[in-house]
């Protein structure tokens, strides 16, 4: 059995139910390989966009090394789906 690349473990976690906190890093990288850009604003504010803005994402940066926690994890599980991307 093939073993799991890490942003297909990612994936999962993002779509597990009931949903948990993900490593923020792993989501982020996750995002980048599937075409989102990302935008830094001011303090620790991002945008990541796909698509030319067709799917925008606003999300606060969590502390360095910190998880997603659950509710920014269901936000990113949302534009996912929009966007086609499923485990």
């Amino acid at each position: 059995m093939p073993r799991m690349t890490s942003h297909e473990a990612t994936l999962q976690a993002i779509f597990r139910t009931p949903t948990r906190p993900v490593k923020y890093r792993a989501i982020e990288s996750l995002l980048l390989a599937h075409g989102f850009e990302k935008d830094e604003g001011s303090g620790s504010r991002l945008r990541f966009c796909a698509d030319g803005g067709k799917y925008v994402l606003l999300v606060h940066k969590p502390h360095k090394g910190a998880d997603a926690p659950p509710g920014l994890v269901r936000r990113i599980r949302d534009i996912l789906e929009k966007k086609g991307i499923r485990p």
